[in-house]
């Protein structure tokens, strides 16, 4: 088995973005684990994080680079959803997704893999391996089968 993180997500999901993993021909698990985040916090956090884009961007246009539309799209979301959390309208969640495959040989297992990143890929989803927190990555998703036993 291989278990897999979702590091980073694109910036807009759609409904049915999971289809493609469900309807896979083959054995995995998924667990998605959400939790609320205090909105103060965030907020403080977003403030600080708006800067660190507004200082990037100026320093940019000071050296003449190209402008650089996802990091200007990164700043608008930001502030978009300052502007949102102050008045209550949103809130904001931790989000983790894990999936672990399963496969009789480790040909199948790399086979399968390869295809998965491929469809999550397509959506701009960037996944990444538990290398090094492998135990971790697979009792998160146990974690979950146990508790649906």
């Amino acid at each position: 088995c291989r278990t897999f993180f979702v590091q980073e997500y694109p910036r807009f999901m759609y409904a049915g973005w999971l289809s493609p993993l469900i309807n896979l021909d083959a054995t995995l698990d998924v667990s998605i684990h959400i939790s609320p985040l205090d909105s103060s916090d965030s907020a403080k956090k977003l403030r600080g994080k708006s800067t660190q884009i507004e200082s990037t961007l100026v320093m940019n246009a000071e050296k003449g680079l190209v402008r650089d539309p996802k990091l200007e799209a990164t700043y608008q979301d930001v502030e978009d959803l300052r502007e949102r959390l102050s008045v209550g309208i949103s809130k904001l969640f931790h989000t983790s997704f894990y999936l672990t495959v399963y496969a009789k040989t480790p040909e199948a297992l790399d086979d399968t893999t390869n295809i998965i990143e491929s469809l999550l890929g397509e959506q701009m989803i960037v996944t990444k391996p538990c290398i090094l927190q492998m135990e971790q990555g697979l009792n998160s998703v146990l974690r979950f089968w146990i508790l649906k036993q």
